[in-house]
């Protein structure tokens, strides 16, 4: 499944905003996909509990730190 079908099929699934976001470290390109901006941690954190059934690897960022 490419990048693109599953941002949109996150956005639709889960109903949040989905944010590509593309990091080059040692010359390699990392994506990642950012769900979701939540009024506090714990939104987040509840959030995290669902999600991680399909996504195990998933964590919670600051999105206002985000670059």
């Amino acid at each position: 499944m490419n990048l693109m079908r599953l941002s949109d099929n996150l956005k639709n699934s889960y109903k949040k905003k989905v944010t590509v976001q593309v990091k080059v470290v040692n010359g390699i390109k990392y994506y990642s996909l950012i769900l979701g901006k939540f009024p506090s941690r714990t939104k987040a954190a509840d959030f995290l509990e669902e999600l991680k059934n399909k996504f195990p690897g998933s964590f919670i960022v600051e999105y206002d730190k985000l670059k």
